[in-house]
């Protein structure tokens, strides 16, 4: 009885270790997405914030006062 009781035991325990890397697999790949999505926002914003301070730096047209 013990013996059959342990590998039971033993197959559960790999079984819920292998559910539980899977699960973590997961959550590790969706979290590299929005990292990933972050690092292009946070590009473009950084393109676009350059572009604002190279236009107030030099406008095109100046106001005349």
């Amino acid at each position: 009885m013990k013996d059959s009781l342990s590998v039971v035991s033993i197959l559960l325990v790999i079984f819920y270790m292998g559910w539980f890397m899977w699960k973590q697999r997961e959550l590790i790949q969706s979290q590299n997405d929005y990292i990933d999505q972050l690092e292009h926002d946070s590009i473009i914003q950084n393109i676009l914030l350059q572009q604002v301070i190279q236009e107030k730096e030099n406008p095109i047209y100046k106001r005349i006062i």
